[in-house]
């Protein structure tokens, strides 16, 4: 007979957005008593073809060394890409339907921006902001479209499975996010955190050969060298940070055009309609650091 931890599931999925603040969540929770999490934070189980063909053992897989006591959990943002939201959506369904899911978002601006400067950092993006947006299949755009993203959820999950927080809720070790959170999952209350995780800014810029390295996976295995060893080679391999954060200075200050902005809108009511929660005004005007 299979013992209780190589039957488990989580009770829980953080399903993104991505640049949303998904990696501070994951770990506050990870902190949390009531919890037990897995060391992989993204399996992207149900977003990628080849990791969902592996099959639901290999799922459980991700969660068999958690106490079964406690609540355990993951957060892959790639799941609340609106572009595949639906099938995730089915498969998250089909293998865990008791889940419930926690979506945060931010401000969907800053959340374009910040995922921009992402890809920027990892020398994936040659374009300038502009000219980005100006392709109609940008991902930027796409993964701010939040009602579109929640839709597929809560056709499958119902609206009472789902919580949408704001990362402004989170801001704080007494923010109301928290509060809300742990009611949520059903966790003892417990105060939160003013760490931030995961933050482009503080991340060195990757030069054409990182990325070859990160992709081939070849940057977790340096991750486990002595300290000076790791250090070096962030100087040697890596472009310059300064000239990222003036990137970002740049970015930070970009006025996005009137048909972005009003799209954006349109899903930032769209979602908090969906689920019947206030929609707090976005400020077009004065943007914060994307980060």
């Amino acid at each position: 007979m299979a013992d209780a931890g190589s039957m488990r599931l989580p009770d829980f999925v953080v399903i993104g957005a991505m640049k949303a603040g998904t990696t501070s969540l994951f770990r506050w929770l990870g902190t949390h008593p009531g919890c037990d999490l897995p060391e992989v934070k993204e399996p992207h189980f149900f977003s990628r073809d080849d990791e969902y063909a592996r099959g639901i053992a290999a799922y459980r897989d991700y969660f068999a060394a958690t106490d079964p006591a406690l609540l355990t959990g993951e957060a892959s943002a790639s799941y609340a890409d609106p572009r595949i939201a639906g099938v995730v959506a089915e498969r998250l369904h089909a293998a865990v339907p008791s889940a419930r899911l926690v979506y945060l978002v931010r401000h969907p601006g800053e959340r374009l921006k910040s995922h921009f400067l992402h890809e920027r950092q990892r020398s994936r993006e040659r374009r300038s902001l502009p000219e980005a947006l100006a392709d109609p299949a940008n991902p930027y755009v796409a993964l701010s479209c939040y009602a579109d993203a929640v839709t597929p959820f809560l056709r499958r999950f119902g609206s009472d499975a789902v919580l949408l927080l704001h990362l402004a809720d989170l801001a704080g070790a007494d923010a109301p996010g928290w509060d809300r959170l742990t009611d949520f999952l059903g966790l003892d209350h417990a105060p939160g955190t003013d760490e931030r995780a995961n933050e482009t800014r503080s991340k060195v810029a990757f030069n054409p050969l990182l990325l070859k390295l990160w992709e081939a996976g070849w940057l977790e295995r340096v991750g486990r060298l002595p300290g000076p060893v790791r250090r070096a080679g962030r100087a040697v391999l890596g472009r310059s940070t300064a000239s990222l954060q003036d990137q970002a200075l740049e970015v930070r200050d970009l006025v996005l055009p009137d048909p972005v902005q009003r799209r954006l809108t349109e899903q930032w009511a769209g979602v908090h309609e969906l689920l019947g929660a206030p929609a707090p005004p976005l400020d077009w005007t004065s943007p914060e650091a994307s980060r």
